[in-house]
């Protein structure tokens, strides 16, 4: 992800319900998949850690997208939603790291 890229996630997640430091947190996380070569069971279980919580994030972020909407304001539940959707990739991603690491 280049830099332009990160600014944007970080202007996006300004605008919504996600803090600065899981934008920190994000960026990274992205950072330390693309470096992952070999890794130990220690890390591997971080790792799961962290889908975890990202899993939860994603689930409180279309929560309240729903809720949002519900509520007419469709601005601001299309970015809960855009969030939701920038974390769920992310996940897709670590998941993929995880199982490979752990065969």
């Amino acid at each position: 992800m280049n830099r332009n890229n990160w600014e944007n996630l970080e202007l996006n997640a300004c605008k919504s319900a996600i803090t600065p430091k899981a934008v920190v947190l994000t960026m990274h996380l992205f950072c330390t998949i693309s470096e992952v070569v070999k890794i130990e069971r220690e890390n591997t279980e971080a790792l799961v850690r962290v889908y975890l919580i990202l899993q939860q994030l994603i689930e409180d972020l279309y929560t309240q997208a729903d809720n949002t909407a519900a509520a007419r304001n469709y601005n601001d539940a299309s970015v809960l939603t855009g969030q939701a959707e920038v974390l769920y990739r992310v996940a897709e991603n670590l998941e993929i790291v995880i199982s490979e690491h752990e065969e």
